[in-house]
């Protein structure tokens, strides 16, 4: 099988994904809506735990496996192989409307998915984003935000870009490629400005300070664009989630236009913050 080693930071990760599906589906069952999950970078719908190899739900099977379930489930994956282990997480649960989509999300978000959820058509959706890198399109975070119906959880890989951007004090040394990415991350080039200029007094510190100084600055940075580009009304305080070593990983976005899911997610994040 094709399945992943996740370390207990996914675990916490996928905890509290569940417990907001869980929360989502129960306020939205009497309400009239036809209510989706999708998950864009799905993987095999299980992981294999770190700490003792035991077989992890991953974030698929746990929306699967809620007591109040979706109206109809998008499960996108670019692996093959993983997406043959997905079909037989649908093969399980034959009473589910589930759709299993091979390819890149990004494309398939923007053109094939998203312009069918609408206010006017009553269609509400939460969608989990979750990439190992800078594999997000932020024309996809756009998209979803101006719907103004659909609800986020992203992955805001900051080990990707300490390894691949921030390590450098100098934008010149940084590969044109690994800006590329960056820039469709970000949906802009204005990031370069929050990270290497002269006035963050990022430069004054060693590297071991400086680069998750840098992180926090591009989350912030992230944050704002959210709200003010995106035109998500609610972004809650992101939590960093963290490895053994208590090295960042990533952020954990949640954006929404609810204030339902807002409340019901700095709730969420606070727990796990104070160690959870």
């Amino acid at each position: 099988m094709n399945i992943d080693r996740i370390g207990p930071w996914s675990e916490i990760k996928l905890e509290i994904v569940k417990k907001y599906l869980s929360a989502y589906t129960t306020v939205l069952k009497n309400r009239g809506f036809h209510f989706s999950y999708i998950d864009g970078f799905a993987g095999a719908g299980q992981h294999f735990s770190r700490e003792n190899s035991k077989v992890v739900p991953g974030s698929p099977l746990i929306a699967c496996q809620i007591d109040e379930p979706f109206k109809k489930y998008i499960f996108i994956e670019i692996d093959e192989k993983k997406t043959l282990q997905l079909d037989e997480i649908k093969e399980q649960f034959p009473n589910l409307d589930i759709e299993i989509k091979a390819g890149d999300c990004n494309p398939l978000l923007i053109k094939e998915i998203f312009p069918h959820i609408t206010f006017e058509n009553y269609r509400r959706a939460l969608c989990l984003l979750d990439p190992y890198g800078l594999h997000l399109d932020w024309n996809v975070v756009e998209m979803a935000g101006k719907s103004k119906v659909i609800e986020l959880f992203i992955n805001f890989p900051i080990m990707d870009m300490q390894m691949n951007v921030l390590w450098t004090k100098r934008i010149s040394e940084i590969s044109p490629a690994q800006v590329i990415r960056m820039n469709k991350f970000m949906g802009c080039e204005s990031w370069k400005e929050k990270v290497f200029q002269q006035d963050l007094d990022l430069f004054d510190e060693d590297r071991q300070a400086r680069i998750p100084k840098a992180a926090r600055v591009l989350a912030d940075y992230y944050r704002e664009r959210l709200v003010e580009i995106a035109g998500f009304e609610f972004v809650p305080e992101p939590l960093l989630m963290e490895n053994t070593s208590r090295a960042g990983l990533y952020y954990l976005f949640f954006a929404s236009p609810n204030k339902t899911g807002n409340k019901i997610v700095k709730g969420i994040f606070s727990k796990y913050r104070k160690g959870g």
